[in-house]
């Protein structure tokens, strides 16, 4: 008899498991309460690549880590037909961290660091009134503000390589034309409402366009886009202010 016990414990479990539905995870509402939100947006972009060749025993290795964060106010106004619109002012500070370097058997090798500090003041003000769900968009580009703060260089030398130093100096004015253009490809920010009460929203945000990874001829080494962190969190007018600091 307890043998059957068992068998017919296990069947339930069993039966249990098999139809009882798994929790879904929450969904966020488009309805969301309408007034005027202020608030945050914190978001970490960057650009990174190490690669090298070998051409006639001679090896060039490339390696660059820029970093662009972007840390400012968010407001967003949404009226009783559920349609509004989002301003952003958003400062961005920018790092450009370059090391050419080429190793040579027969003169020694030449190594050059570069690094460029700059910053970017975008402002958009909001528009006309468009529908507001739990995914909106305002444009976003920093490339359109971008101003150079500060440059250094060094280089290390061994063997008779020459011109390591000049090497180093001469490519300082190309860093910021060359991220110029790489930055061009960040024209929105796009906000996911990922939690919202009638009081405040937030949630996590996105650069359209901007992660992945891309061919950076002649190495075979790709490119690599990526987007550690974007998040955002407004709260409505005469609700307090939004918790300070950045996730």
């Amino acid at each position: 008899m307890k043998r059957w016990s068992c068998f017919f414990l296990a069947l339930v479990l069993l039966l249990m498991e098999l139809f009882v539905p798994e929790p879904q995870p929450a969904q966020a509402s488009s309805n969301i309460s309408p007034g005027f939100y202020d608030g945050w947006v914190h978001y970490l972009a960057r650009a990174d690549f190490h690669g090298q060749m070998v051409n006639q025993d001679v090896k060039t290795y490339v390696t660059w880590g820029d970093e662009f964060e972007g840390r400012g106010h968010l407001m967003v106004k949404i009226n009783d037909d559920g349609a509004g619109g989002a301003s952003i002012v958003l400062p961005t500070v920018i790092y450009l961290g370059d090391v050419i370097g080429t190793d040579d058997p027969n003169h020694g090798s030449c190594t050059m660091y570069m690094s460029t500090w700059a910053s970017s003041n975008y402002v958009y003000l909001r528009g006309a009134p468009a529908a507001m769900g739990d995914t909106f968009q305002v444009p976003f580009k920093p490339a359109a503000a971008l101003i150079l703060t500060d440059q250094a260089h060094k280089s290390v030398v061994t063997g008779d390589v020459g011109g390591c130093e000049e090497g180093a100096v001469g490519e300082l004015p190309t860093e910021l034309p060359n991220n110029k253009f790489v930055l061009a490809q960040i024209s929105a920010i796009q906000f996911q409402t990922t939690y919202h009460s009638d009081t405040q929203m937030g949630g996590t945000c996105s650069l359209p366009g901007w992660t992945g990874t891309y061919p950076y001829l002649p190495f075979k080494e790709s490119k690599i886009f990526s987007l550690p962190k974007c998040y955002w969190r407004v709260v409505k007018s005469g609700q307090g202010k939004s918790q300070k600091g950045w996730k």
